[in-house]
């Protein structure tokens, strides 16, 4: 049910042509189609996005609003997409990477896929915020969206008894309770001096 992808591609941000590196993991659940369906849109939305919200000027707001607007994007065009019954089940986590030129790098999660950094004399740190019940703003978010908590026989929390985790893309059967804007953080040269050996 899982799916990756690695992709080169250069977008004009702020004016300027930057060289990205994008990689990602997709771990369906509910059936492949939700992670295949990531994996094959993503690049073509994330560039489209990129582009759009930095036309006038490239700024990290700029970019953490195309990287959050990629991953709603990417759970509305799967749910509405018209396919088998099947479809109404399936979702994915995503964890991305985004490496813009050699200076910074995005990571963008919805789930329980980590992403991790290393390199050259640089010990292995997990570097994605797993996006789970165990923070209490993902439990309530879940609430206010129209969702309701409830625990399996291990007392775990799950979303209307089916998924265990408050962020996710697709998963139509919620009726939108489970959101899909990511947890953002950025590295960049000036907080992490061995970016540029990653």
């Amino acid at each position: 049910e899982d799916s990756f992808l690695t992709a080169k591609f250069t977008v004009s941000l702020g004016g300027q042509e930057e060289e990205l590196f994008l990689t990602g993991v997709f771990d369906g659940h509910g059936g492949a189609a939700c992670a295949q369906f990531s994996s094959q849109q993503i690049e073509r939305m994330l560039k489209s996005n990129l582009e759009k919200y930095n036309e006038e000027q490239k700024t990290d707001e700029n970019i953490w609003n195309a990287i959050t607007q990629t991953f709603v994007q990417l759970s509305e065009e799967f749910k509405q997409n018209e396919g088998p019954d099947a479809q109404e089940q399936a979702g994915t986590t995503a964890n991305i990477v985004l490496r813009i030129g050699r200076s910074e790098m995005w990571l963008a999660s919805a789930g329980d896929s980590r992403a991790v950094v290393f390199g050259p004399d640089v010990k292995v740190l997990q570097m994605s915020e797993d996006t789970d019940f165990r923070d209490e703003e993902y439990r309530q978010r879940v609430i206010d969206y129209g969702g309701r908590i409830d625990f399996d026989e291990l007392y775990q929390p799950r979303v209307f008894g089916r998924l265990n985790m408050p962020i996710a893309i697709g998963n139509r059967w919620a009726n939108g309770a489970i959101s899909a804007r990511p947890s953002i953080i950025k590295l960049s040269s000036d907080n992490h001096p061995n970016l540029e050996g990653l």
